[in-house]
């Protein structure tokens, strides 16, 4: 067993919230956490709805996930003030002592949860310094072998809410993946007559999904006359779907002709698009390989970015 700066920091947040939670018991403790997941999942079935009716732009994931966070804080005090009168009625007995007990381990199993959580949504973004040495800890890579596949589920209940376009993602966990190596992208494809080219071909697609109170944004392609193929969590749940090509021209109106969850894989049938139309390879690409990426990322602009095939 080796241990690294992560795993020393870790254990010490464990030791410093099982003595709070010793001093503040474990009835006062559940109820608290009782009360912020309650006014977390309250607040997510509202903000979003609420966050629609106005203009925040790119920082609609940011504002969403401080106002649910302050009300699950808000929810949390209340609640831990009810379970702190309850426990001021036991006394100084072996109840008390139980109760504190109780907190003490109930708080420093929050603290490892909490990091579980912070870890998985950590090493799914960008790599960095941190990134690996989280992936290198021991103790949460042991704690990410005995997670259950409830905690799994929830993890990705919360990302899903959180995510402004609902992209979905293949829970790996904290261990680090097998990448093969290849070489660095060639930045000069981003600004390539190819990638320019193609911005006429790619699509921004918008979904209106009011039973789930929120504005899907996604990017698409036109393989075929007036056809436009795109994710299927883009138009998942939707009412409504408009595409607008290129980012800039006008919203045209499009209807779902195929829907397949399993692959992530949509078809939208555009009246009058007007696109250039993007052909298939014939042949697969290979490792190693070139790669432009273009689309409307996170509801934005149009973007284009070099890439390379992995596998």
């Amino acid at each position: 067993m080796s241990l690294n700066q992560v795993d020393v920091v870790l254990i010490a947040l464990v030791a410093l919230s099982a003595l709070t939670g010793y001093r503040q018991g474990f009835l006062a403790g559940i109820a608290g956490f009782i009360g912020f997941l309650g006014g977390a999942a309250l607040a997510m079935t509202f903000v979003p709805g609420i966050l629609n009716s106005f203009s925040v732009g790119p920082y609609k994931p940011v504002i969403t996930i401080l106002l649910v966070l302050v009300i699950a804080g808000l929810a949390q005090g209340v609640f831990s003030s009810l379970g702190a009168r309850a426990r001021a009625g036991m006394g100084s007995g072996s109840m008390r002592a139980a109760d504190s007990l109780g907190g003490s381990v109930l708080s420093g199993i929050s603290v490892l949860l909490v990091a579980w959580f912070l870890a998985v949504a950590l090493v799914a973004g960008p790599p960095s310094a941190l990134t690996q040495k989280v992936r290198d800890s021991f103790l949460l890579t042991e704690l990410d072998s005995v997670m259950p596949a409830q905690g799994r589920t929830l993890f990705s209940a919360l990302r899903n809410t959180f995510d402004e376009n609902f992209f979905p993602q293949v829970f790996a966990g904290i261990a680090t993946p097998e990448l093969v190596p290849v070489a660095p992208p060639d930045g000069a494809l981003a600004g390539s007559a190819v990638a320019q080219g193609a911005r006429d071909s790619v699509v921004e697609v918008f979904g209106d999904a009011p039973r789930c109170k929120v504005t899907l944004t996604g990017s698409g392609f036109a393989f075929g006359k007036d056809t436009v193929m795109t994710n299927a969590h883009v138009v998942a749940g939707t009412d409504r779907v408009t595409v607008r090509l290129g980012g800039t021209d006008r919203e045209r109106s499009a209807t779902v002709v195929l829907f397949d969850p399993r692959t992530d894989v949509a078809v939208l049938k555009v009246d009058n698009l007007d696109a250039e139309v993007l052909e298939f390879v014939s042949k697969p690409g290979s490792r190693g390989d070139d790669a432009i990426v273009i689309g409307f990322p996170g509801g934005g602009e149009f973007t284009a970015g070099a890439a390379r095939i992995r596998d």
